[in-house]
């Protein structure tokens, strides 16, 4: 494993966006750890299972472990079945709450489906000692996708309910988000407790949120169960959705709405009967940053409100959302800097340390002050 000094994020302007209150940029630069170098390709989430082990998603199809001792071991290889062009990939892994004694997990990802139909899948591997079998592989949710970007990926537990939920991206479909006869630009959730054990079926699935445009990350407020979405935008606005603990059916007005926006796009008649929609909690202007990526819902001591983190794909900005009673305040942490291009995701180790991905290799482990 490389290691390297501790690399320095650059504070830039403030982030223009809707009414916000905003907290003082730091003076003093943050310093953002290299965690590695070259090890692995292309990440796109890191998670734990409550030890000290890190689990890092590579897109191409690989699970890799990076043990406390520095050394790395394959978790899960699906490459012969997961499709790597564009926005397509492995997305996501998400341990079953069960998984000291069921050795379930759950994986998103794009594969080929019913006579070569591209499909973005949810499925339910079995791990034991450590290594997952890819012949345990139950498909529990899937829908075919036409193109290979907006296909979302994003997926988390809730604390509370204990469901599966899923971001679902729009699959470049005009009114897809705003149809309840598609899970496409949707918030889906799946009852992963009504699962059998031992017998293979798709799980009950609930449309929970729409008119979304891709749904890349999301994360629960630990506390109270409110959802914090990073919804990337189009050619105006990058979004931050926020849903209550409990609230169905709220609708984010995609494509519709675009940030505050009303374009009534692309079919005006349609677009009238959605209105305004439910507003975006925080939004920012799409030039010249290009993508919102979702991060984590933290509760930090000496702070009572929960703060948001996340980024932006190509300035590799990260920022800090502090939720006041619905008046958000955001704070711009830094700059990634080094020889990575593309801020491509969050995560977070048992600890409750934070990590920030970029293409093509790089992860760093973040110190926010």
């Amino acid at each position: 494993m490389l290691w390297r000094p501790p690399i320095i994020a650059q504070t830039s302007e403030r982030l223009d966006g809707n009414h916000t209150t905003y907290l003082p940029l730091l003076k003093a630069p943050i310093p953002l750890v290299t965690l590695y170098t070259n090890a692995f390709v292309n990440p796109l989430f890191v998670t734990h299972v409550g030890d000290g082990r890190l689990f890092v998603v590579q897109k191409e199809g690989i699970i890799y472990i990076l043990h406390p001792n520095g050394q790395t071991s394959v978790f899960l290889d699906i490459r012969d079945r997961v499709l790597n062009e564009g926005e397509q990939g492995l997305y996501s892994i998400v341990f079953d709450p069960g998984y000291a004694t069921n050795g379930f997990f759950y994986v998103s990802y794009n594969g080929e489906r019913y006579l070569d139909e591209e499909w973005f899948n949810v499925s339910r591997f079995r791990a034991t000692n450590q290594v997952a079998d890819p012949a345990s592989e139950c498909h529990i949710f899937g829908l075919p996708m036409d193109y290979d970007i907006h296909n979302g990926g994003g997926m988390g537990i809730h604390p509370f309910d204990g469901y599966l939920y899923v971001g679902i991206g729009d699959d470049r479909g005009l009114l897809a988000a705003q149809e309840d006869t598609t899970y496409k630009g949707k918030l889906v959730r799946l009852n992963i407790n009504a699962l059998s054990p031992t017998i293979c079926q798709s799980a009950q699935t609930q449309i929970f949120a729409k008119g979304l445009r891709n749904p890349w990350r999301f994360d629960f407020d630990p506390v109270t169960g409110d959802m914090y979405i990073g919804d990337v935008g189009d050619a105006n606005w990058e979004e931050v959705n926020f849903i209550p603990n409990g609230m169905i059916g709220m609708n984010f007005g995609w494509p519709c709405m675009d940030g505050p926006t009303y374009i009534g796009f692309p079919i005006q008649t349609q677009c009238e009967e959605v209105g305004t929609g439910d507003l975006p909690l925080y939004y920012y202007a799409h030039h010249p940053r290009c993508a919102i990526i979702g991060g984590h819902v933290l509760r930090r001591p000496g702070y009572p409100d929960p703060q948001f983190l996340f980024g932006d794909s190509c300035t590799r900005e990260l920022f800090l959302l502090t939720n006041t009673g619905g008046i958000p305040a955001v704070q711009l942490l830094g700059t990634l800097i080094g020889n990575g291009y593309i801020l491509s995701s969050f995560g977070k180790d048992y600890a409750g340390n934070l990590y920030a991905m970029d293409f093509p290799n790089n992860i760093y482990r973040l110190n926010i002050p």
